[in-house]
């Protein structure tokens, strides 16, 4: 039997666009195997959204490049892809195939005809369109995350344009999935046993276009009734799309994470308006809505440092609103110049080591927030959801990012129960 090694980088809608093309090959008569040596096909989905992550794309392709069998057949795909194009095969010489963000689907036909070129001449295919797919149930999916919880992509793409962001020319413009589709994959995830459905999207609460986050609102209610189904997460919602109503209706829906992943960027109205985001008041209305409405609610954010017109008075300014606004948890970036986008050309960028040392600032500031956050549930029962036998999570932590529990005793995956908080260990909590 023929095997395929995959490698995906980046976020978690990359990580479904890889088990999207796993699951198109395991139909298709591919066994997956987990070493790229052994492999006669190696896949690398691949991020291409900032410079460090394009970075660790090539480094990665290159140490796959040198550890892969002489006749296997070596596929560079995803955002880096949709960016560079033919450029790959100069850059990589061992590459066989390019294949474009959305272009994954194309897996096995990539296959087929590189299979007929013949293993001693080395035929190559490019296959990067335009980023306008989004997988659907009737695609194949192998789920390589822990059986406790499978992420559910609702959309695909952005149109929010911020002047920074390559994302609209990298993944297309923002386009979601029917509601009965996304309904229809959640059920069959619960009878695998998933028991935390994560739903993402470039921005989850634009859902169907919907500006005021209404459409999610109803795809969440719809979701609650599925009986299997014990926690609902929302990753990644542009503040200016959520609502008031939107927050009533995670409120009133018990299995829905009280959690709340909002980018704001920045606190400063003159950055903002420059990155084309809306006044930091509106957003700061926005953080108290959610906390009077939902008081336990934890809150994760971006930020980004160094953007063009960014002083050392207008980072100080950032600074105090993070200490004074105690997110739970934040992820801090130094601004990445992307050739393409409205910011690249903007005057007034601090250096990359500015941007970088003002990135580390910020986000020693928010460790302490976030010790401090983690240290308030020592001696209260949660409910956690186990992903291994060691180790599970809360509603207030999202896999990969937020910590985890840490458990004395060993549980079985996928159960979820209340356990005691005995203590907490930086971002761990330990029970």
């Amino acid at each position: 039997m023929r095997k395929a090694h995959f490698v995906s980088l980046g976020c978690a809608k990359n990580l479904v666009d890889s088990e999207s093309a796993a699951g198109l090959l395991g139909s298709s008569g591919w066994a997956i195997s987990a070493f790229p040596e052994d492999a006669d096909a190696v896949i690398i989905n691949t991020c291409a959204f900032t410079r460090e992550a394009r970075e660790e794309s090539n480094e990665e392709i290159k140490a796959l490049s040198k550890k892969i069998s002489p006749d296997a057949k070596f596929i560079i795909c995803g955002c880096l892809a949709q960016k560079e194009k033919e450029k790959l095969f100069e850059q990589f010489p061992r590459a066989d195939a390019v294949a474009g963000s959305a272009d994954y689907r194309h897996i096995c036909s990539i296959l087929q005809k590189l299979s007929a070129s013949g293993a001693k001449r080395r035929g190559r295919v490019l296959c990067v369109g335009k980023a306008d797919f989004i997988s659907g149930f009737s695609v194949p999916r192998l789920i390589s995350t822990p059986r406790s919880y499978a992420y559910i992509k609702i959309a695909e793409g952005c149109s929010n344009h911020c002047s920074y962001c390559a994302i609209p020319s990298l993944r297309g413009e923002f386009r979601s999935r029917t509601e009965n589709d996304i309904l229809r994959e959640a059920a069959a995830l619960a009878e695998m046993g998933i028991r935390e459905l994560i739903l993402i999207a470039n921005d989850s609460a634009f859902y169907l276009k919907d500006p005021r986050g209404r459409a999610l609102g109803g795809l969440l209610k719809k979701l609650h009734r599925i009986s299997a189904i014990r926690r609902i997460r929302i990753l990644y919602m542009h503040p200016a799309h959520i609502s008031e109503e939107l927050i009533n209706v995670i409120a009133s829906l018990p299995k829905v994470a009280r959690y709340f992943d909002i980018p704001i960027q920045h606190t400063d109205d003159h950055i903002l308006a420059r990155m084309g985001r809306s006044p930091f008041s509106e957003t700061e209305a926005l953080i108290d809505m959610i906390r009077k409405h939902i008081p336990a609610a934890a809150l994760r954010t971006t930020f980004i440092t160094g953007f063009p017109g960014e002083t050392e008075k207008r980072f100080n300014k950032l600074t105090q609103d993070l200490k004074r606004l105690k997110f739970s948890w934040a992820g801090v970036f130094a601004y990445s110049p992307e050739k393409g986008t409205a910011a690249y050309d903007m005057s007034g960028r601090p250096s990359a080591a500015e941007a970088l040392s003002r990135a580390k600032r910020l986000m020693e500031i928010q460790r302490k927030i976030s010790f401090e956050f983690s240290r308030g549930f020592a001696g209260k029962r949660l409910e956690v959801i186990a992903d291994s036998p060691l180790a599970g999570r809360t509603e207030f932590q999202s896999p990969g990012v937020d910590g985890e529990v840490i458990f004395t005793k060993k549980q079985r995956p996928g159960a979820m129960k209340k356990m005691l908080i005995r203590s907490s260990k930086g971002y761990d909590l330990l029970a």
